[in-house]
Protein backbone atom coordinates (compact mmCIF):
# COMPACT_ATOMS: atom_id res chain seq x y z
CA UNK A 1 0.00 0.00 0.00
CA UNK A 2 2.89 2.58 0.60
CA UNK A 3 4.03 1.92 -2.66
CA UNK A 4 0.95 2.77 -4.55
CA UNK A 5 0.57 6.49 -1.71
CA UNK A 6 3.97 6.77 -3.33
CA UNK A 7 3.26 6.63 -6.94
CA UNK A 8 0.06 8.22 -6.79
CA UNK A 9 2.00 11.19 -4.18
CA UNK A 10 4.78 11.65 -7.99
CA UNK A 11 1.77 11.92 -9.99
CA UNK A 12 0.32 14.21 -8.30
CA UNK A 13 3.62 16.33 -7.88
CA UNK A 14 3.91 16.21 -11.86
CA UNK A 15 0.90 17.37 -12.51
CA UNK A 16 0.89 20.44 -10.31
CA UNK A 17 4.51 21.12 -11.72
CA UNK A 18 2.92 20.25 -15.11
CA UNK A 19 0.28 23.00 -14.48
CA UNK A 20 2.89 25.74 -13.36
CA UNK A 21 4.19 25.76 -16.48
CA UNK A 22 1.44 26.62 -18.93
CA UNK A 23 2.23 29.56 -20.52
CA UNK A 24 -0.57 29.83 -22.84
CA UNK A 25 -4.08 28.70 -23.20
CA UNK A 26 -5.22 25.86 -25.33
CA UNK A 27 -5.35 27.08 -28.80
CA UNK A 28 -3.92 30.30 -28.70
CA UNK A 29 -1.48 29.72 -30.90
CA UNK A 30 -2.86 27.64 -33.92
CA UNK A 31 -6.03 26.23 -34.68
CA UNK A 32 -4.70 22.63 -35.29
CA UNK A 33 -4.14 20.96 -31.73
CA UNK A 34 -1.08 19.44 -32.91
CA UNK A 35 0.20 23.25 -33.96
CA UNK A 36 -0.77 24.53 -31.05
CA UNK A 37 0.97 22.07 -28.68
CA UNK A 38 3.96 22.10 -30.66
CA UNK A 39 4.46 26.17 -30.15
CA UNK A 40 3.76 25.83 -26.81
CA UNK A 41 6.46 23.59 -26.11
CA UNK A 42 8.13 26.08 -27.96
CA UNK A 43 7.88 29.44 -26.67
CA UNK A 44 7.24 27.96 -23.11
CA UNK A 45 10.77 26.30 -23.19
CA UNK A 46 12.70 29.50 -24.27
CA UNK A 47 10.65 31.33 -21.58
CA UNK A 48 11.35 28.82 -18.90
CA UNK A 49 14.98 28.99 -20.38
CA UNK A 50 15.23 32.89 -19.72
CA UNK A 51 13.64 32.10 -16.17
CA UNK A 52 10.41 34.40 -17.43
CA UNK A 53 7.24 33.89 -15.49
CA UNK A 54 3.61 32.38 -16.64
CA UNK A 55 1.90 35.49 -17.66
CA UNK A 56 -1.35 32.99 -17.48
CA UNK A 57 -0.37 32.31 -13.98
CA UNK A 58 -0.43 35.39 -13.29
CA UNK A 59 -3.54 36.44 -14.47
CA UNK A 60 -5.55 35.65 -11.69
CA UNK A 61 -3.79 38.65 -9.96
CA UNK A 62 -6.07 40.92 -11.60
CA UNK A 63 -4.34 43.93 -9.34
CA UNK A 64 -1.28 43.87 -11.81
CA UNK A 65 -1.37 44.19 -15.53
CA UNK A 66 1.58 42.72 -17.85
CA UNK A 67 2.82 42.51 -20.97
CA UNK A 68 5.58 40.55 -22.57
CA UNK A 69 7.45 40.57 -25.85
CA UNK A 70 9.49 38.15 -26.77
CA UNK A 71 11.98 38.33 -29.08
CA UNK A 72 13.36 34.66 -31.02
CA UNK A 73 16.02 35.34 -33.83
CA UNK A 74 18.17 33.13 -35.01
CA UNK A 75 21.32 34.93 -35.32
CA UNK A 76 20.51 37.24 -32.22
CA UNK A 77 20.46 36.47 -28.32
CA UNK A 78 16.71 35.76 -27.37
CA UNK A 79 15.34 38.64 -25.21
CA UNK A 80 12.02 38.76 -23.00
CA UNK A 81 11.06 42.48 -22.09
CA UNK A 82 8.09 42.47 -19.71
CA UNK A 83 6.10 45.51 -18.52
CA UNK A 84 4.42 45.31 -15.07
CA UNK A 85 1.95 47.87 -14.25
CA UNK A 86 0.90 48.05 -10.49
CA UNK A 87 -2.09 49.06 -8.61
CA UNK A 88 -0.56 52.28 -7.47
CA UNK A 89 0.60 53.41 -11.40
CA UNK A 90 4.03 52.75 -10.60
CA UNK A 91 5.81 50.06 -12.97
CA UNK A 92 8.59 48.03 -13.41
CA UNK A 93 10.30 46.88 -16.89
CA UNK A 94 12.30 43.96 -16.44
CA UNK A 95 14.77 42.99 -19.88
CA UNK A 96 16.17 39.36 -19.90
CA UNK A 97 18.97 38.94 -22.35
CA UNK A 98 20.20 35.45 -22.89
CA UNK A 99 24.29 35.60 -23.36
CA UNK A 100 24.22 33.07 -25.95
CA UNK A 101 21.87 31.70 -28.37
CA UNK A 102 21.78 28.39 -26.28
CA UNK A 103 20.01 30.61 -22.95
CA UNK A 104 23.33 29.59 -21.05
CA UNK A 105 23.64 32.83 -18.46
CA UNK A 106 20.37 35.05 -19.11
CA UNK A 107 20.97 37.97 -17.58
CA UNK A 108 18.85 39.97 -15.92
CA UNK A 109 17.94 43.74 -15.71
CA UNK A 110 15.08 45.61 -14.04
CA UNK A 111 14.11 49.09 -14.13
CA UNK A 112 11.84 50.35 -11.73
CA UNK A 113 9.05 53.15 -13.28
CA UNK A 114 7.81 56.23 -10.96
CA UNK A 115 4.28 56.92 -10.46
CA UNK A 116 2.33 57.26 -13.88
CA UNK A 117 5.15 55.82 -15.75
CA UNK A 118 3.88 52.32 -16.10
CA UNK A 119 0.21 53.81 -16.90
CA UNK A 120 1.83 56.58 -19.51
CA UNK A 121 3.58 53.75 -21.49
CA UNK A 122 0.06 51.97 -21.73
CA UNK A 123 -1.82 54.86 -22.81
CA UNK A 124 0.85 55.83 -25.61
CA UNK A 125 1.28 52.20 -26.63
CA UNK A 126 -1.48 50.62 -29.69
CA UNK A 127 -1.85 47.27 -27.48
Amino acid sequence: MRLGGAIAAVILVALVVSAQDTYFPSGALSDSDRGDSDLARWYSGQLKALDEPSLLAEARNTSTQSYRFLWLSSFHHPISVRLDVMPDRTGRVTVKVASDISFSDAGTDGQVLGTGQGCWILGNTQL
